[in-house]
């Protein structure tokens, strides 16, 4: 299944939440934009996995095959 805005990783939606990619350079300050992993492209949509308090644990952008 590829991953979109209406379809998450897996069924289990209450473990799921939308985001952008938290290491795309546009997610850091200004001054700290040399640092980030991803430093090229358009900042992605995608879902972010939830633990069980619903922190943030793992992210998937979308058009991944999962």
């Amino acid at each position: 299944m590829i991953t979109d805005k209406n379809n998450p990783p897996t069924n289990d939606k209450g473990r799921w939440e939308r985001g952008l990619d938290p290491w795309h350079k546009d997610a850091f300050p200004d001054e700290h934009q040399h640092a980030a992993p991803r430093q090229t492209g358009l900042r992605k949509e995608g879902w972010f996995e939830l633990d069980g308090f619903g922190n943030p644990i793992a992210f998937i952008p979308d058009g991944e095959d999962v």
